[in-house]
C-alpha cells in the first residue's frame, strides 16, 4: 500500500505564505485559503508552525478555540468516535501517518483547525 512520508516544510515557503495572506485581522478568509493550501499534509506539529507564523499568539488561541469548540460539537453529536482530547489534542499526539484511524484524526484536525481559522473573527457589523 501507500506510504505517507514526511517532508518539511521550507523556510522560504513559509515567508511566502505569510507574504500572500497578509495580517489574519484584516482577512480571515484570505489566511484560511493560504493555510488550506499549505496545510494539504501537514501534521499537528506542521499546524502550530502555520498558525505561529500566520497568526500572534492572541489570535492562535482564538482559533485553536473555535476549532476546538466545533470539534466538541462533533463528538457530542457522536459523528466522530473517541474523546474529544483524542481528536482535538492540546499536546502533541504523535499520530502516525501510515496509521488508518490516525490519518483519519489528522484529517479532522485540519478540517477543524481551518473552520476555526476562517471562523474564529468576530464579524463586524456596519451600522448604516
Amino acid at each position: 500500500g501507500a506510504v505517507d512520508v514526511k517532508v518539511p516544510f521550507s523556510p522560504s515557503g513559509l515567508i511566502t505564505g505569510t507574504e500572500s495572506a497578509g495580517p489574519y485581522r484584516e482577512d480571515p478568509g484570505k489566511v484560511g485559503r493560504v493555510m488550506g493550501m499549505k496545510s494539504q499534509n501537514a501534521d499537528w506539529e506542521d499546524i502550530q508552525v502555520i498558525l505561529d507564523t500566520l497568526t500572534d499568539s492572541r489570535d492562535k488561541q482564538m482559533v485553536l478555540r473555535a476549532a476546538r469548540r466545533r470539534a466538541e460539537e462533533d463528538v457530542r453529536a457522536r459523528t466522530v468516535g473517541g474523546t474529544l482530547d483524542q481528536n482535538f489534542p492540546t499536546w502533541h499526539p504523535q499520530w502516525h501517518p501510515n496509521r488508518d484511524g490516525h490519518m483519519q484524526r489528522l484529517k479532522r484536525y485540519q478540517r477543524w483547525v481551518l473552520d476555526g481559522v476562517q471562523n474564529a473573527m468576530p464579524k463586524a457589523i456596519h451600522w448604516s
